[in-house]
């Protein structure tokens, strides 16, 4: 079972930026590029 929209507010306000999402999304990235540098 999932939600159903119902149980979604699409106008309630954001938890987060999108920069924010953006740059975690961004650093993710870079740490996981370091740790496949590290296995090599």
């Amino acid at each position: 079972m999932g939600f159903i929209n119902q149980d979604v507010n699409i106008q309630a306000a954001k938890l987060y930026t999108d920069a924010f999402i953006l740059y975690n999304i961004q650093n993710m990235g870079t740490i996981g590029l370091i740790a496949i540098d590290s296995i090599n």
